[in-house]
């Protein structure tokens, strides 16, 4: 069965959700918009968006990984996930 449809609708309404929860939350009926309160939800969305990205860029290495055991021999996957977790540890620890 194909998912990824529902998967990316679903990722696309809670980040929507997300997004309203925080602009609600920053700026309420009662005070004016500001400048700052602008600058506050700008950067709520910004680290929202970091998460996601990168929650993204995990599975995408998660599906590589997969996609090199699946064209390897049963022998080798274990050294093809090694591999995978190093060059995730690797990267992590640079972006870092």
């Amino acid at each position: 069965m194909y998912w990824g449809g529902r998967v990316g609708s679903l990722v696309a309404r809670l980040s929507a959700v997300l997004a309203l929860l925080l602009f609600c939350s920053v700026i309420s009926a009662k005070e004016a918009i500001t400048q700052e309160s602008i600058n506050i939800v700008q950067n709520n969305l910004n680290a929202v968006l970091l998460v996601v990205a990168a929650t993204l860029v995990l599975f995408m290495q998660l599906g590589f990984a997969f996609l090199e055991a699946g064209v390897c021999r049963s022998k080798n996957v274990v050294n093809i996930m090694m591999k995978n977790f190093v060059d995730l540890g690797i990267s992590v620890f640079v972006f870092w």
